[in-house]
C-alpha cells in the first residue's frame, strides 16, 4: 500500500504481513500460532522468552535515505504491569541466506500492556543500507525479563514495514 505523508510532502510504502504470514521460530523459544476460526495470532505466553519470524522483499524504488519502521499490531488478556517487545533484524542482499538466529541488531520497546484491540508499537530500525533488497525480522518477548511485567499473555495481530519511496 502507498500512503501520502502530507507533513514530509513525499509517498510512503507500507508493506503489510498479516499474523498467519508470521511464524513461529521452532524449538523451546517458539510462539505459538492461535486459530480463533475467523483469524488467528502468533501468542507469546508470560514468564518466557518467546520468538516469531517474517520476512520482507523491498520495492526496486525505495529510498535508503529515510528510517525506517517496523509497526507492530497486537493485544494482551491481561491490561496490567509493562510488556518487553523485541525484533532482531538482518538486511538481506542478493543472493544471502538467512538461518536460524541470524540478526544484525536487537531493538527493543517497553510499553504498557493493555488488552484494547489493536495496539500499535513502532520500532525504528534506521536507514536501508545499499544493496540491500529485504529484511528478515525476528519478533521477541522478553517475559522472563524484569523489565516485562505483565502476568498475562501476548498476541501479535500483524506487523507492517513502513520506509518511504
Amino acid at each position: 500500500m502507498i500512503e501520502l505523508d502530507i507533513a514530509e510532502r513525499q509517498y510512503a510504502r507500507k508493506l503489510s504481513v498479516p499474523s498467519h504470514g508470521i511464524n513461529p521460530t521452532g524449538g523451546a523459544k517458539a510462539a505459538e500460532i492461535v486459530d480463533y476460526g475467523v483469524g488467528s495470532a502468533l501468542e507469546f505466553v508470560s514468564n518466557s522468552e518467546r520468538h516469531g519470524a517474517t520476512g520482507f522483499v523491498l520495492a526496486t524504488d525505495t529510498n535508503m535515505d529515510k528510517e525506517v519502521l517496523i509497526r507492530t499490531g497486537w493485544t494482551s488478556d491481561s491490561d496490567t504491569g509493562n510488556v518487553r517487545l523485541g525484533v532482531k533484524y538482518k538486511w538481506i542482499k542478493e543472493g544471502e541466506t538467512v538461518l536460524g538466529e541470524d540478526g544484525d541488531i536487537t531493538n527493543t520497546r517497553i510499553v504498557l500492556s493493555d488488552a484494547d484491540f489493536p495496539n500499535v508499537t513502532d520500532i525504528p530500525i534506521g536507514h536501508i543500507p545499499t544493496g540491500a533488497i529485504g529484511l528478515a525480522v525476528r519478533f521477541i518477548r522478553y517475559g522472563n525479563d524484569t523489565l516485562d511485567t505483565c502476568s498475562g499473555n501476548v498476541f501479535l495481530i500483524g506487523t507492517s514495514l513502513i520506509y518511504n519511496l
